[in-house]
């Protein structure tokens, strides 16, 4: 992908990285160990700020408390990542699902 400049300005964060601290959770399924969520971030302007992500292992409250959801894949230890992401679309909802019924 090619960067977007503004005045010399690099503003690919500003158009595609969600601020995650500020989300709505707009769907959840649990499935077995796994946490499915659809949540809305109001920053983020890919798929009007939609993301549909597959947790292990934790609960809607653990995520919560954590103060951020990030939707990006990481490693650290302490802090729970999304394991899988579809496209937040009916298709993708339902890929989820098959995902953690697998």
């Amino acid at each position: 992908m090619k960067c977007n400049t503004k005045k010399g300005k690099c503003i690919c964060k500003e158009i595609c990285t969600p601020d995650i601290k500020n989300y709505k959770i707009i769907k959840k399924h649990e499935e077995g160990r796994y946490l499915i969520l659809k949540i809305n971030y109001p920053t983020s302007k890919n798929y009007e700020g939609n993301k549909i992500l597959v947790f292990e292992d934790c609960t809607i409250e653990e995520l919560v408390k954590q103060g951020s959801i990030d939707p990006h894949f990481g490693e650290k230890k302490a802090y729970k990542y999304p394991i899988a992401r579809f496209a937040p679309t009916k298709e993708g909802w339902m890929n989820a699902l098959i995902f953690a019924e697998a």
